[in-house]
């Protein structure tokens, strides 16, 4: 999600990002995900200065850590 809007503006969120996962101020999600799951939720923003609103839902699934593929030694 890329969100480009003027300052001041507020941004608000409800519903559960996934632990290890965090909305920042600038809109952008951050961070590393820690539990297996699927996490949904609402970003709003409100802009000051034209009064316009916008909220959009949104889901992420956060699946298992893959396993690493082992590197034969040659030999």
């Amino acid at each position: 999600m890329v969100a480009v809007f003027t300052m001041p503006s507020h941004l608000a969120q409800t519903g559960s990002l996934p632990p290890g996962i965090g909305l920042q101020d600038d809109g952008h999600l951050a961070g590393v995900p820690t539990l297996v799951g699927l996490y949904t939720f609402t970003v709003g923003v409100f802009d000051y200065p034209s009064g316009a609103t916008a909220y959009k839902g949104l889901s992420i699934i956060v699946g298992p850590a893959a396993s690493p593929t082992p590197t034969p030694t040659p030999g």
